[in-house]
Order: structure tokens, then sequence, then C-alpha cells
């Protein structure tokens, strides 16, 4: 029988003298414990990935008895596709990825009992480098004429939109920086379109177009000027 350093036998003997008769019962002893953390290769946290790009995680952990089951997470959520060495297509997002040493089940070969030991973690986060991304890319506003209106659109970028212009028929729209006067009623900034004392000529179709490092995005607002009912 090989030698298993984390069992023990253990035996007691018994005998008769008169009889000259000795029994004996043996039992052996299986200490369990719980893993080293794990340690997730591959990646230098903090050092950006780019969408598309192909990247391999390597979990390695140590220790434990029984030997650890290791489970990928995904965020909070188990993902069964990733398991010890995987290869990841990086989505635009941000990405934790935690690795799960869990105990075997109930009933696993080498066990006769459930055995409750602690799991031990270990999590990496990845920023994604991804060109600006509109959740909304087409828009339908309706506003009301006379009135003032601010359009939001909301954007996702890493590293974050450096550059914002507004168009309505292929015509630039002034950022709100650049205004030196109140003759203004369509004016920009940022990510936010205003328009004071909206007019019927204000309606049409407006094109928001963000840019970082990685590329260019476009969002299309539909805006229907409705008229005011006495």
């Amino acid at each position: 029988m090989p030698w298993d350093p984390d069992s023990k036998v253990f035996t007691c003997y018994a005998e008769n003298p008169p009889v000259r008769k000795k029994t004996y019962r043996t039992h052996k002893l299986t200490v369990t414990y719980p893993p080293q953390p794990p340690t997730i290769l591959g990646y230098e946290e903090g050092t950006p990935l780019r969408v598309g790009q192909l990247q391999t995680f390597n979990c390695v952990a140590l220790g434990g008895n029984p030997p650890a089951n290791l489970k990928w997470y995904r965020g909070d959520r188990e993902d069964p596709t990733l398991f010890i060495i995987d290869k990841v297509r990086i989505p635009p997002a941000n990405v934790t990825i935690t690795v799960n040493p869990c105990d075997p089940k109930a009933g696993d070969e080498g066990q006769g009992q459930k055995r409750d030991l602690p799991a031990v973690t270990n999590n990496v986060t990845i920023r994604v480098r991804h060109k600006p991304e509109f959740p909304d890319p087409y828009q339908r506003v309706d506003v009301i004429e006379g009135m003032n209106a601010t359009i939001n659109v909301s954007v996702n970028a890493y590293p974050n939109v450096a550059w914002f212009s507004w168009t309505k028929d292929s015509t630039l729209i002034p950022p709100v920086s650049e205004i030196d006067d109140h003759n203004h009623r369509v004016m920009s900034s940022g990510a936010v379109l205003y328009i004071l004392n909206i007019a019927r000529k204000d309606g049409g179709t407006y094109v928001c177009m963000a840019e970082n490092e990685e590329g260019t995005s476009n969002a299309t607002i539909i805006l229907n000027v409705r008229v005011w009912e006495y």
C-alpha cells in the first residue's frame, strides 16, 4: 500500500495470556483540510485587453485533501465552460473571473461521507479596452413646440470618450464651450443635446458621435416636434 501522508493507521491489540490468543482491530483515520488559495496565471491585473483578443487563464490550486474541484465564476455566476485552462473571447465589458475550489460531493470515489470544508477563492478583474458603445443607438424622442428639451444619450467606453460631436443633417451643432453669444437655441455638451424654445424646424434626425482611442460610434436621435394643444 503506498504511503499516504494524509492518513494514519491505528491498531488496537487484545491478548488473553491463559489461552495465548491475540485479537486486534485496525482503524484508518484520514485527515481532511482545504486547499491553499488558488493562483490565476496568464494575466497581470491592470493590463488592459482589447475586444476580440484571445486570452488564456490558468488556475492552479495546491494541497487539500481530498483534492479540490476547480470551478470558474464569471461575476457571481458559475460558468461551466471555464475549467482549469480556458480561452475566453473578450466581450466589451469588465469581467471578473473567480476560481472557486469546491469540495467533492458526497459519494465521490474515495469518500465515505460529505466533507464540509471551507472553499478558498481568488479573482482577477479584467479591464477591456473598447470603442464607445451606445446601449440604445437608435431613439425616437417626442418634444413639444415652444418648450425646452435636454436629450442625454448613454454611452459606455474604455478608456473614456475623449471627443463628442453632434450633427443635424450633416451640420455641426456647436458645443456650449464654443458659444460666445445668446443667439444659439441648439447646442451640445458631451453626450447631451440642448434645444431652447423648440420650433417645428428643429424636428429631424440628430447624430451623436463618440470617439476614444479604440474607435468611433454613432447614435441616431429622431426628434419629433409635437404642437401644444390648448
